[in-house]
Protein backbone atom coordinates (compact mmCIF):
# COMPACT_ATOMS: atom_id res chain seq x y z
CA UNK A 1 0.00 0.00 0.00
CA UNK A 2 1.37 3.37 -0.93
CA UNK A 3 0.89 6.64 0.88
CA UNK A 4 -1.53 8.98 -0.87
CA UNK A 5 -0.61 12.64 -0.42
CA UNK A 6 -3.29 15.31 -0.20
CA UNK A 7 -3.12 18.45 -2.30
CA UNK A 8 -1.56 21.48 -0.60
CA UNK A 9 -4.94 23.26 -0.67
CA UNK A 10 -7.74 20.90 0.30
CA UNK A 11 -11.34 21.78 -0.63
CA UNK A 12 -13.11 22.24 2.66
CA UNK A 13 -16.56 23.02 1.27
CA UNK A 14 -18.46 26.29 1.20
CA UNK A 15 -19.81 27.79 4.38
CA UNK A 16 -23.57 28.62 4.39
CA UNK A 17 -24.31 32.26 5.25
CA UNK A 18 -27.42 33.42 7.09
CA UNK A 19 -29.19 36.64 6.10
CA UNK A 20 -32.21 38.47 7.45
CA UNK A 21 -34.32 37.05 4.66
CA UNK A 22 -33.31 33.53 5.73
CA UNK A 23 -34.45 34.25 9.33
CA UNK A 24 -37.64 36.07 8.30
CA UNK A 25 -39.13 39.32 9.70
CA UNK A 26 -42.19 40.08 11.84
CA UNK A 27 -44.78 42.88 11.50
CA UNK A 28 -46.54 42.45 14.82
CA UNK A 29 -46.49 40.47 18.06
CA UNK A 30 -49.01 37.93 16.81
CA UNK A 31 -46.30 36.35 14.76
CA UNK A 32 -44.62 35.34 18.04
CA UNK A 33 -47.72 33.34 19.02
CA UNK A 34 -49.77 35.90 20.94
CA UNK A 35 -53.35 36.96 20.09
CA UNK A 36 -54.18 40.64 20.38
CA UNK A 37 -55.78 40.46 23.80
CA UNK A 38 -53.08 38.21 25.20
CA UNK A 39 -50.46 40.56 23.82
CA UNK A 40 -52.05 43.53 25.55
CA UNK A 41 -52.20 41.75 28.92
CA UNK A 42 -48.61 40.64 28.53
CA UNK A 43 -47.48 44.19 27.69
CA UNK A 44 -49.27 45.64 30.63
CA UNK A 45 -46.85 43.89 32.93
CA UNK A 46 -43.68 43.25 30.98
CA UNK A 47 -43.38 45.46 27.90
CA UNK A 48 -40.45 47.90 27.85
CA UNK A 49 -42.65 50.93 28.41
CA UNK A 50 -43.66 49.73 31.91
CA UNK A 51 -41.57 49.80 35.11
CA UNK A 52 -41.70 46.04 35.42
CA UNK A 53 -40.68 45.71 31.81
CA UNK A 54 -37.71 48.00 32.34
CA UNK A 55 -36.59 45.91 35.33
CA UNK A 56 -36.88 42.67 33.37
CA UNK A 57 -34.97 44.20 30.46
CA UNK A 58 -32.19 45.42 32.73
CA UNK A 59 -31.93 42.00 34.39
CA UNK A 60 -31.79 40.28 31.03
CA UNK A 61 -29.06 42.57 29.79
CA UNK A 62 -27.03 41.94 32.96
CA UNK A 63 -27.38 38.19 32.50
CA UNK A 64 -26.33 38.37 28.84
CA UNK A 65 -23.28 40.51 29.63
CA UNK A 66 -22.26 38.20 32.47
CA UNK A 67 -22.47 35.14 30.22
CA UNK A 68 -20.43 36.89 27.52
CA UNK A 69 -17.67 37.80 30.02
CA UNK A 70 -17.64 34.21 31.35
CA UNK A 71 -17.31 32.78 27.84
CA UNK A 72 -14.50 35.21 27.07
CA UNK A 73 -12.57 34.15 30.19
CA UNK A 74 -13.02 30.45 29.36
CA UNK A 75 -11.87 31.06 25.78
CA UNK A 76 -8.71 32.83 26.94
CA UNK A 77 -7.92 30.02 29.37
CA UNK A 78 -8.39 27.36 26.66
CA UNK A 79 -6.21 29.32 24.26
CA UNK A 80 -3.42 29.51 26.85
CA UNK A 81 -3.70 25.78 27.51
CA UNK A 82 -3.43 25.08 23.79
CA UNK A 83 -0.43 27.39 23.54
CA UNK A 84 1.30 25.55 26.37
CA UNK A 85 0.58 22.25 24.63
CA UNK A 86 2.03 23.58 21.40
CA UNK A 87 5.18 24.75 23.16
CA UNK A 88 5.76 21.44 24.88
CA UNK A 89 4.90 19.30 21.87
CA UNK A 90 4.07 20.98 18.59
CA UNK A 91 2.98 17.66 17.04
CA UNK A 92 0.69 16.68 19.87
CA UNK A 93 2.58 13.38 20.21
CA UNK A 94 3.35 13.92 23.90
CA UNK A 95 -0.31 13.53 24.87
CA UNK A 96 -0.49 10.31 22.85
CA UNK A 97 2.54 8.69 24.52
CA UNK A 98 2.95 10.14 28.03
CA UNK A 99 6.18 9.07 29.70
CA UNK A 100 7.68 7.52 26.54
CA UNK A 101 10.02 10.01 24.82
CA UNK A 102 10.99 7.50 22.12
CA UNK A 103 7.38 6.97 21.09
CA UNK A 104 6.69 10.72 21.28
CA UNK A 105 9.59 11.49 18.94
CA UNK A 106 8.54 8.79 16.50
CA UNK A 107 4.91 9.96 16.45
CA UNK A 108 6.00 13.51 15.65
CA UNK A 109 7.56 12.37 12.35
CA UNK A 110 4.87 12.37 9.66
CA UNK A 111 4.66 11.21 6.06
CA UNK A 112 3.76 14.74 4.97
CA UNK A 113 6.99 16.15 6.41
CA UNK A 114 9.13 13.40 4.88
CA UNK A 115 7.46 13.88 1.51
CA UNK A 116 8.08 17.64 1.64
CA UNK A 117 11.84 17.01 2.02
CA UNK A 118 11.81 14.45 -0.81
CA UNK A 119 10.03 16.88 -3.12
CA UNK A 120 12.51 19.63 -2.25
CA UNK A 121 15.47 17.37 -3.06
CA UNK A 122 13.84 16.30 -6.34
CA UNK A 123 13.28 19.94 -7.29
CA UNK A 124 16.94 20.65 -6.53
CA UNK A 125 18.07 17.77 -8.74
CA UNK A 126 15.82 18.63 -11.67
CA UNK A 127 16.95 22.26 -11.52
CA UNK A 128 20.60 21.22 -11.64
CA UNK A 129 21.09 18.78 -14.47
CA UNK A 130 18.96 15.96 -13.05
CA UNK A 131 21.26 14.89 -10.20
CA UNK A 132 22.69 15.81 -6.81
CA UNK A 133 26.10 14.20 -7.36
CA UNK A 134 29.03 15.40 -5.28
CA UNK A 135 31.02 18.04 -7.13
CA UNK A 136 27.92 19.14 -9.06
CA UNK A 137 25.61 22.15 -8.45
CA UNK A 138 22.79 19.86 -7.25
CA UNK A 139 24.88 18.65 -4.33
CA UNK A 140 25.83 22.20 -3.31
CA UNK A 141 22.12 23.12 -3.34
CA UNK A 142 21.29 20.02 -1.27
CA UNK A 143 23.86 21.04 1.34
CA UNK A 144 22.36 24.53 1.52
CA UNK A 145 18.84 23.10 1.89
CA UNK A 146 19.86 20.92 4.84
CA UNK A 147 21.87 23.73 6.44
CA UNK A 148 18.95 26.15 6.19
CA UNK A 149 16.45 23.63 7.58
CA UNK A 150 18.69 23.01 10.59
CA UNK A 151 19.25 26.74 11.22
CA UNK A 152 15.51 27.43 11.07
CA UNK A 153 15.08 24.91 13.87
CA UNK A 154 17.71 26.45 16.14
CA UNK A 155 20.60 24.15 15.37
CA UNK A 156 24.08 25.46 14.69
CA UNK A 157 25.13 23.33 11.70
CA UNK A 158 28.82 22.88 10.99
CA UNK A 159 30.06 22.55 7.42
CA UNK A 160 33.13 20.30 7.20
CA UNK A 161 35.24 20.89 4.10
CA UNK A 162 37.22 18.08 2.52
CA UNK A 163 39.00 17.72 -0.78
CA UNK A 164 37.76 15.29 -3.36
CA UNK A 165 38.83 13.98 -6.73
CA UNK A 166 35.79 14.92 -8.81
CA UNK A 167 35.42 12.77 -11.91
CA UNK A 168 33.87 13.80 -15.21
CA UNK A 169 33.02 11.40 -18.06
CA UNK A 170 34.27 13.94 -20.61
CA UNK A 171 32.74 15.85 -23.48
CA UNK A 172 32.72 12.90 -25.90
CA UNK A 173 30.59 9.85 -25.01
CA UNK A 174 32.64 6.73 -24.24
CA UNK A 175 32.68 3.99 -26.89
CA UNK A 176 33.04 0.20 -26.66
CA UNK A 177 33.61 -1.97 -29.75
CA UNK A 178 34.74 -5.45 -30.72
CA UNK A 179 37.12 -5.47 -33.70
CA UNK A 180 37.60 -9.23 -34.10
CA UNK A 181 36.61 -11.96 -34.83
CA UNK A 182 33.64 -9.87 -36.02
CA UNK A 183 33.08 -6.14 -35.75
CA UNK A 184 30.49 -5.24 -33.10
CA UNK A 185 29.37 -1.92 -31.65
CA UNK A 186 27.93 -1.69 -28.13
CA UNK A 187 25.53 1.01 -26.93
CA UNK A 188 26.25 3.21 -23.93
CA UNK A 189 23.77 2.85 -21.05
CA UNK A 190 22.22 -0.32 -22.45
CA UNK A 191 25.18 -2.58 -23.28
CA UNK A 192 27.84 -0.92 -21.14
CA UNK A 193 28.47 1.85 -18.61
CA UNK A 194 31.64 3.76 -17.84
CA UNK A 195 32.65 3.43 -14.19
CA UNK A 196 33.25 6.47 -12.00
CA UNK A 197 36.98 7.28 -11.83
CA UNK A 198 37.61 5.41 -15.08
CA UNK A 199 40.72 6.81 -16.76
CA UNK A 200 41.07 8.21 -20.28
CA UNK A 201 42.16 6.20 -23.30
CA UNK A 202 44.43 7.02 -26.19
CA UNK A 203 42.77 9.29 -28.80
CA UNK A 204 41.86 6.27 -30.92
CA UNK A 205 40.94 4.09 -27.93
CA UNK A 206 42.75 1.40 -25.94
CA UNK A 207 42.51 -1.87 -27.88
CA UNK A 208 43.76 -5.32 -26.95
CA UNK A 209 43.06 -9.06 -26.87
CA UNK A 210 40.50 -10.34 -24.38
CA UNK A 211 41.82 -11.98 -21.20
CA UNK A 212 39.35 -13.55 -18.77
CA UNK A 213 40.45 -13.47 -15.13
CA UNK A 214 39.63 -16.54 -13.07
CA UNK A 215 37.53 -16.51 -9.89
CA UNK A 216 36.46 -13.11 -8.64
CA UNK A 217 39.68 -11.40 -9.73
CA UNK A 218 40.70 -10.64 -6.16
CA UNK A 219 44.19 -12.19 -6.11
CA UNK A 220 47.20 -12.02 -8.42
CA UNK A 221 46.77 -15.72 -9.17
CA UNK A 222 43.50 -14.88 -10.97
CA UNK A 223 45.54 -13.01 -13.62
CA UNK A 224 48.19 -15.62 -14.35
CA UNK A 225 48.78 -15.87 -18.12
CA UNK A 226 47.72 -12.33 -18.88
CA UNK A 227 49.98 -10.35 -21.24
CA UNK A 228 50.74 -6.64 -21.23
CA UNK A 229 48.33 -4.88 -23.56
CA UNK A 230 45.42 -7.26 -22.90
CA UNK A 231 41.95 -6.06 -21.91
CA UNK A 232 41.05 -7.84 -18.67
CA UNK A 233 37.49 -9.16 -18.21
CA UNK A 234 36.79 -9.60 -14.49
CA UNK A 235 33.67 -10.81 -12.68
CA UNK A 236 32.00 -8.75 -9.99
CA UNK A 237 32.35 -10.43 -6.58
CA UNK A 238 29.19 -12.55 -6.12
CA UNK A 239 27.21 -12.11 -2.88
CA UNK A 240 27.43 -15.85 -2.17
CA UNK A 241 31.23 -15.63 -1.92
CA UNK A 242 32.49 -15.32 1.68
CA UNK A 243 33.26 -11.71 2.53
CA UNK A 244 36.95 -12.45 3.05
CA UNK A 245 37.20 -13.64 -0.57
CA UNK A 246 35.49 -10.60 -2.10
CA UNK A 247 37.17 -7.35 -3.06
CA UNK A 248 36.38 -3.88 -4.36
CA UNK A 249 36.20 -2.91 -8.00
CA UNK A 250 39.34 -0.85 -7.42
CA UNK A 251 41.22 -3.90 -6.13
CA UNK A 252 40.35 -5.82 -9.30
CA UNK A 253 41.53 -2.96 -11.52
CA UNK A 254 44.78 -2.54 -9.58
CA UNK A 255 45.59 -6.25 -9.99
CA UNK A 256 44.88 -6.06 -13.73
CA UNK A 257 47.00 -2.92 -14.13
CA UNK A 258 49.87 -4.65 -12.32
CA UNK A 259 49.84 -7.24 -15.09
CA UNK A 260 49.88 -4.57 -17.82
CA UNK A 261 46.19 -4.32 -18.75
CA UNK A 262 45.35 -1.61 -21.28
CA UNK A 263 41.69 -1.65 -20.19
CA UNK A 264 39.35 -3.47 -17.82
CA UNK A 265 35.78 -4.68 -18.34
CA UNK A 266 33.95 -5.76 -15.17
CA UNK A 267 30.88 -7.90 -15.77
CA UNK A 268 28.04 -8.69 -13.38
CA UNK A 269 28.34 -12.00 -11.54
CA UNK A 270 25.03 -13.56 -12.59
CA UNK A 271 23.51 -14.21 -9.15
CA UNK A 272 20.02 -12.98 -8.24
CA UNK A 273 19.89 -9.22 -8.64
CA UNK A 274 23.39 -9.20 -10.16
CA UNK A 275 22.72 -9.76 -13.86
CA UNK A 276 22.05 -6.36 -15.44
CA UNK A 277 23.90 -3.13 -16.06
CA UNK A 278 24.91 -0.86 -13.18
CA UNK A 279 26.94 2.28 -12.54
CA UNK A 280 29.74 1.62 -10.05
CA UNK A 281 32.68 3.52 -8.61
CA UNK A 282 36.37 2.60 -8.50
CA UNK A 283 37.10 4.62 -5.38
CA UNK A 284 40.01 6.61 -6.80
CA UNK A 285 41.19 7.87 -10.21
CA UNK A 286 42.54 5.30 -12.67
CA UNK A 287 44.82 5.71 -15.69
CA UNK A 288 43.08 3.28 -18.05
CA UNK A 289 39.43 3.04 -19.16
CA UNK A 290 37.19 0.76 -17.06
CA UNK A 291 33.71 -0.25 -18.24
CA UNK A 292 30.90 -2.35 -16.72
CA UNK A 293 28.71 -4.77 -18.72
CA UNK A 294 25.78 -7.09 -17.90
CA UNK A 295 26.45 -10.71 -17.04
CA UNK A 296 25.38 -12.31 -20.32
CA UNK A 297 27.39 -9.92 -22.51
CA UNK A 298 30.42 -10.23 -20.26
CA UNK A 299 30.37 -14.04 -20.35
CA UNK A 300 29.90 -14.04 -24.13
CA UNK A 301 32.81 -11.67 -24.80
CA UNK A 302 35.15 -13.10 -22.17
CA UNK A 303 34.54 -16.65 -23.40
CA UNK A 304 36.18 -15.86 -26.75
CA UNK A 305 39.59 -15.46 -25.14
CA UNK A 306 42.52 -13.87 -26.95
CA UNK A 307 40.99 -14.66 -30.34
CA UNK A 308 38.81 -11.62 -29.74
CA UNK A 309 39.92 -7.99 -29.57
CA UNK A 310 37.98 -5.09 -28.04
CA UNK A 311 38.53 -1.34 -27.90
CA UNK A 312 37.59 1.06 -25.07
CA UNK A 313 37.44 4.80 -25.71
CA UNK A 314 37.10 7.49 -23.03
CA UNK A 315 38.16 11.11 -22.58
CA UNK A 316 37.23 11.24 -18.88
CA UNK A 317 39.06 13.55 -16.52
CA UNK A 318 39.44 14.13 -12.79
CA UNK A 319 39.82 17.45 -10.96
CA UNK A 320 40.41 18.13 -7.27
CA UNK A 321 37.61 20.12 -5.62
CA UNK A 322 36.45 21.05 -2.15
CA UNK A 323 33.12 19.61 -1.01
CA UNK A 324 31.26 19.24 2.26
CA UNK A 325 29.69 17.24 5.06
CA UNK A 326 27.02 18.85 7.25
CA UNK A 327 26.71 18.01 10.97
CA UNK A 328 24.63 19.43 13.82
CA UNK A 329 24.56 18.58 17.54
CA UNK A 330 21.73 18.51 20.03
CA UNK A 331 22.00 21.25 22.62
CA UNK A 332 21.97 18.79 25.52
CA UNK A 333 23.83 15.62 26.21
CA UNK A 334 27.22 16.37 27.70
CA UNK A 335 29.69 15.71 24.89
CA UNK A 336 32.21 17.91 26.68
CA UNK A 337 32.60 15.22 29.34
CA UNK A 338 33.22 11.52 28.75
CA UNK A 339 29.58 10.71 28.06
CA UNK A 340 28.82 9.07 24.71
CA UNK A 341 27.83 10.66 21.47
CA UNK A 342 25.50 8.86 19.07
CA UNK A 343 26.31 9.82 15.47
CA UNK A 344 23.26 9.49 13.22
CA UNK A 345 24.21 9.71 9.55
CA UNK A 346 22.91 9.48 5.99
CA UNK A 347 24.64 10.29 2.73
CA UNK A 348 23.28 13.34 0.95
CA UNK A 349 24.71 12.83 -2.55
CA UNK A 350 23.29 10.96 -5.55
CA UNK A 351 24.98 9.26 -8.47
CA UNK A 352 25.40 11.37 -11.64
CA UNK A 353 22.80 9.23 -13.43
CA UNK A 354 19.79 10.46 -11.47
CA UNK A 355 18.25 12.56 -8.67
CA UNK A 356 18.80 9.90 -5.99
CA UNK A 357 15.51 10.26 -4.13
CA UNK A 358 15.50 6.77 -2.65
CA UNK A 359 19.31 6.56 -2.74
CA UNK A 360 19.59 8.49 -0.57
CA UNK A 361 17.07 11.29 -0.34
CA UNK A 362 15.00 8.88 1.76
CA UNK A 363 17.68 8.45 4.42
CA UNK A 364 18.60 12.15 4.36
CA UNK A 365 14.95 13.19 4.77
CA UNK A 366 14.57 10.74 7.64
CA UNK A 367 17.66 12.06 9.45
CA UNK A 368 16.69 15.70 8.82
CA UNK A 369 13.13 15.28 10.08
CA UNK A 370 14.41 13.43 13.15
CA UNK A 371 16.56 16.45 13.98
CA UNK A 372 13.72 18.89 13.37
CA UNK A 373 11.18 17.05 15.51
CA UNK A 374 13.64 16.42 18.33
CA UNK A 375 13.85 20.20 18.66
CA UNK A 376 10.17 20.98 18.06
CA UNK A 377 8.92 18.49 20.63
CA UNK A 378 11.38 19.74 23.25
CA UNK A 379 12.52 16.16 23.86
CA UNK A 380 16.15 17.17 23.34
CA UNK A 381 16.08 18.69 26.84
CA UNK A 382 15.94 15.24 28.46
CA UNK A 383 18.81 13.53 26.61
CA UNK A 384 21.55 11.86 28.63
CA UNK A 385 23.89 11.45 25.64
CA UNK A 386 24.43 13.86 22.80
CA UNK A 387 23.12 13.11 19.32
CA UNK A 388 25.01 14.36 16.29
CA UNK A 389 23.13 14.41 12.99
CA UNK A 390 25.40 14.18 9.93
CA UNK A 391 24.83 14.34 6.19
CA UNK A 392 27.75 12.81 4.33
CA UNK A 393 29.10 13.86 0.97
CA UNK A 394 30.60 11.63 -1.74
CA UNK A 395 29.33 8.30 -0.44
CA UNK A 396 28.68 7.32 -4.03
CA UNK A 397 32.35 7.95 -4.81
CA UNK A 398 33.58 5.51 -2.18
CA UNK A 399 32.38 6.72 1.27
CA UNK A 400 34.62 9.77 0.90
CA UNK A 401 32.74 12.14 3.22
CA UNK A 402 32.40 9.82 6.20
CA UNK A 403 35.99 8.65 5.73
CA UNK A 404 37.17 12.28 5.79
CA UNK A 405 35.18 12.87 8.99
CA UNK A 406 36.57 9.83 10.81
CA UNK A 407 40.12 10.18 9.45
CA UNK A 408 40.27 13.79 10.61
CA UNK A 409 39.44 12.69 14.17
CA UNK A 410 41.89 9.78 14.04
CA UNK A 411 44.73 12.05 12.90
CA UNK A 412 43.95 15.29 14.70
CA UNK A 413 41.59 14.75 17.64
CA UNK A 414 41.65 11.19 19.06
CA UNK A 415 40.05 12.38 22.32
CA UNK A 416 37.05 13.64 20.39
CA UNK A 417 36.91 10.34 18.53
CA UNK A 418 36.64 8.48 21.85
CA UNK A 419 33.36 10.23 22.56
CA UNK A 420 31.65 8.55 19.61
CA UNK A 421 29.77 5.63 21.12
CA UNK A 422 28.37 4.33 17.84
CA UNK A 423 27.10 5.19 14.38
CA UNK A 424 23.52 4.67 13.19
CA UNK A 425 23.34 4.69 9.40
CA UNK A 426 20.20 5.18 7.31
CA UNK A 427 20.65 4.56 3.59
CA UNK A 428 17.81 3.76 1.13
CA UNK A 429 14.79 3.69 3.44
CA UNK A 430 11.87 3.75 0.98
CA UNK A 431 12.56 1.17 -1.75
CA UNK A 432 9.46 0.52 -3.89
CA UNK A 433 9.66 -3.28 -3.52
CA UNK A 434 10.12 -2.68 0.19
CA UNK A 435 11.93 -4.90 2.69
CA UNK A 436 12.75 -4.00 6.29
CA UNK A 437 16.43 -4.85 6.66
CA UNK A 438 18.36 -4.60 9.93
CA UNK A 439 22.16 -4.47 9.74
CA UNK A 440 23.39 -7.78 11.17
CA UNK A 441 25.85 -6.68 13.81
CA UNK A 442 26.33 -10.24 15.06
CA UNK A 443 28.34 -10.92 11.88
CA UNK A 444 30.38 -7.69 11.99
CA UNK A 445 34.18 -7.61 12.55
CA UNK A 446 35.36 -8.95 15.91
CA UNK A 447 36.42 -5.62 17.43
CA UNK A 448 32.95 -4.06 16.96
CA UNK A 449 30.81 -7.17 17.25
CA UNK A 450 29.58 -6.66 20.81
CA UNK A 451 28.39 -3.12 20.17
CA UNK A 452 27.04 -3.78 16.70
CA UNK A 453 25.15 -6.82 18.00
CA UNK A 454 23.63 -4.64 20.71
CA UNK A 455 22.47 -2.13 18.09
CA UNK A 456 21.05 -4.95 15.98
CA UNK A 457 19.06 -6.15 19.00
CA UNK A 458 17.75 -2.64 19.67
CA UNK A 459 16.26 -2.54 16.18
CA UNK A 460 14.96 -6.12 16.23
CA UNK A 461 13.34 -5.55 19.64
CA UNK A 462 11.57 -2.47 18.29
CA UNK A 463 10.29 -4.34 15.22
CA UNK A 464 9.07 -7.18 17.42
CA UNK A 465 7.23 -4.72 19.67
CA UNK A 466 5.52 -3.21 16.62
CA UNK A 467 4.80 -6.63 15.04
CA UNK A 468 6.79 -5.49 12.01
CA UNK A 469 8.58 -8.26 10.05
CA UNK A 470 12.27 -7.85 9.28
CA UNK A 471 15.25 -9.61 7.74
CA UNK A 472 18.95 -9.18 8.39
CA UNK A 473 21.39 -7.40 6.07
CA UNK A 474 25.09 -8.24 6.07
CA UNK A 475 27.82 -5.69 6.76
CA UNK A 476 28.96 -5.42 3.12
CA UNK A 477 31.01 -2.25 3.48
CA UNK A 478 28.89 -0.43 0.89
CA UNK A 479 27.65 2.46 3.02
CA UNK A 480 29.03 5.02 5.46
CA UNK A 481 28.81 2.84 8.57
CA UNK A 482 31.97 1.14 7.26
CA UNK A 483 34.05 4.27 7.92
CA UNK A 484 33.19 3.96 11.62
CA UNK A 485 33.61 0.19 11.76
CA UNK A 486 37.10 0.54 10.29
CA UNK A 487 37.97 2.83 13.22
CA UNK A 488 36.67 0.34 15.80
CA UNK A 489 33.32 2.08 16.35
CA UNK A 490 30.18 -0.12 16.50
CA UNK A 491 27.53 0.60 13.91
CA UNK A 492 24.11 -0.46 12.76
CA UNK A 493 21.06 0.79 10.96
CA UNK A 494 18.20 0.13 8.60
CA UNK A 495 17.92 -0.35 4.84
CA UNK A 496 15.06 -1.28 2.52
CA UNK A 497 16.96 -2.91 -0.33
CA UNK A 498 18.84 -1.94 -3.48
CA UNK A 499 19.48 -4.30 -6.39
CA UNK A 500 18.99 -7.53 -4.40
CA UNK A 501 16.07 -9.70 -5.48
CA UNK A 502 13.09 -10.27 -3.19
CA UNK A 503 12.45 -13.94 -2.45
CA UNK A 504 9.05 -15.60 -2.21
CA UNK A 505 9.46 -15.76 1.57
CA UNK A 506 10.24 -12.03 1.69
CA UNK A 507 7.24 -11.32 -0.53
CA UNK A 508 5.08 -13.18 1.98
CA UNK A 509 6.58 -11.06 4.79
CA UNK A 510 6.49 -7.61 3.19
CA UNK A 511 4.22 -7.86 0.17
CA UNK A 512 5.44 -6.63 -3.19
CA UNK A 513 6.85 -8.71 -6.03
CA UNK A 514 8.94 -11.86 -5.68
CA UNK A 515 11.86 -12.43 -8.05
CA UNK A 516 12.18 -8.66 -8.60
CA UNK A 517 14.79 -6.32 -7.17
CA UNK A 518 13.97 -4.11 -4.21
CA UNK A 519 14.64 -0.98 -6.26
CA UNK A 520 14.43 -1.29 -10.03
CA UNK A 521 15.46 2.38 -10.34
CA UNK A 522 18.64 1.95 -8.29
CA UNK A 523 21.27 4.41 -9.60
CA UNK A 524 19.04 5.45 -12.50
CA UNK A 525 17.22 8.58 -13.67
CA UNK A 526 13.86 7.11 -12.57
CA UNK A 527 14.85 7.32 -8.88
CA UNK A 528 12.32 10.08 -8.20
CA UNK A 529 9.59 10.59 -5.59
CA UNK A 530 7.46 8.12 -7.57
CA UNK A 531 10.07 5.51 -6.66
CA UNK A 532 9.32 5.77 -2.92
CA UNK A 533 7.16 3.50 -0.75
CA UNK A 534 5.95 6.15 1.67
CA UNK A 535 4.42 3.67 4.12
CA UNK A 536 7.71 1.81 4.27
CA UNK A 537 9.72 5.01 4.67
CA UNK A 538 7.49 6.23 7.50
CA UNK A 539 7.84 2.94 9.38
CA UNK A 540 11.64 3.10 8.99
CA UNK A 541 11.68 6.70 10.24
CA UNK A 542 9.71 5.72 13.34
CA UNK A 543 12.08 2.83 14.02
CA UNK A 544 15.11 5.07 13.55
CA UNK A 545 13.79 7.70 15.96
CA UNK A 546 12.77 5.15 18.60
CA UNK A 547 16.12 3.36 18.70
CA UNK A 548 18.09 6.62 18.58
CA UNK A 549 16.14 7.99 21.54
CA UNK A 550 16.58 4.84 23.58
CA UNK A 551 20.33 5.01 23.02
CA UNK A 552 20.43 8.73 23.79
CA UNK A 553 18.73 8.08 27.14
CA UNK A 554 20.89 5.07 28.06
CA UNK A 555 23.19 5.88 30.99
CA UNK A 556 24.95 2.55 30.51
CA UNK A 557 25.41 2.88 26.77
CA UNK A 558 29.20 2.49 26.73
CA UNK A 559 29.17 -0.68 28.83
CA UNK A 560 26.44 -2.08 26.59
CA UNK A 561 28.58 -1.41 23.53
CA UNK A 562 32.10 -2.21 24.77
CA UNK A 563 33.85 -4.70 27.03
CA UNK A 564 36.51 -2.08 27.79
CA UNK A 565 36.60 1.67 27.12
CA UNK A 566 37.65 2.34 23.52
CA UNK A 567 41.22 3.43 22.85
CA UNK A 568 40.55 4.37 19.21
CA UNK A 569 44.22 3.91 18.30
CA UNK A 570 43.81 1.92 15.11
CA UNK A 571 44.13 3.67 11.77
CA UNK A 572 41.23 3.82 9.37
CA UNK A 573 41.34 1.00 6.85
CA UNK A 574 40.72 1.67 3.17
CA UNK A 575 37.76 -0.28 1.87
CA UNK A 576 35.65 0.80 -1.07
CA UNK A 577 32.40 -0.45 -2.52
CA UNK A 578 32.23 -3.90 -4.04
Amino acid sequence: MSYSHLDDEERLGERASLTSSDLGSSANDSEYGFSEPEGERFCANLCPGTRAGRLVLAGGLFLIISLAVLLLIVGVMLAKDNERLDESNSSGSGSLHPGDPAAQWAAAITADALLAHLNSLLTIAMSNGGNRACGQPGYAASVEYVRQQLKENNYDPVIQNFTLDVWDAGSTPPRFNQTRPTALHFDLDSDFAIMTYSGPSAPTGNCGPVFRATGAGCTASNFVGMNAGDVAFVSRSPPSLPAAQRCSFEDKVNLAVAQGATGVVIYNDGEDGHTGLMAGTLGSPQHIPVFFVPYELGIELAGQGTDAEVCLYSDSKTDTQTTWNVCADTLTGDAAADLPRVVVGSHLDSVPAGPGINDNGSGSSNTLEMAIQLKKTGLYKDLVNQVRFCFWGAEELGLKGSRAYVSNLVDNDPEELKKIACNLNFDMEGSPNFMRQIMQGSLSPDDVRKGSSYIEKMFSDYCTEQSEPFVYKEFSGRSDYQSFVDAGIPAGGLESGAEEVKTVEERDMFGGIAHASADTCYHQSCDTVKNIDMDGLLSMAHGAATVTMRMALDKDLMSNLYDTPPSRKRTVQKRDQW
